[in-house]
């Protein structure tokens, strides 16, 4: 799978959130549940998955043949919620 990102960007996810879009890649080998992301300018997805054992919620999008990683961060309680009874019901 190819990933894509902007360096500055990650580096500003990372100081934010703690977490860089190279260690975001993670969520791509984990249990994971995919919603479609309110957007208006463009197709947007929100994942969440596990990253050592915490789920995380990352924005992306695909452009061409590449997932373009645009924000990761711990989910907050109610996302958290909602993942682990995603997860029971699959």
């Amino acid at each position: 799978m190819k990933f894509e990102f902007d360096p500055k960007k990650s580096q500003s996810n990372f100081e934010k959130h703690g977490l860089t879009f190279e260690e975001a890649k993670a969520l791509w080998n984990s249990k994971a549940v995919v919603l479609k992301a309110r957007c208006t300018d463009e197709e947007r997805f929100m994942m969440m998955g596990t990253i050592k054992g915490k789920i995380h919620s990352c924005i992306f999008t695909v452009r061409k043949d590449a997932i373009r990683l645009i924000s990761v961060r711990r989910s907050h309680e109610k996302e958290e919620r909602f993942y682990a009874q995603k997860i029971r019901n699959d």
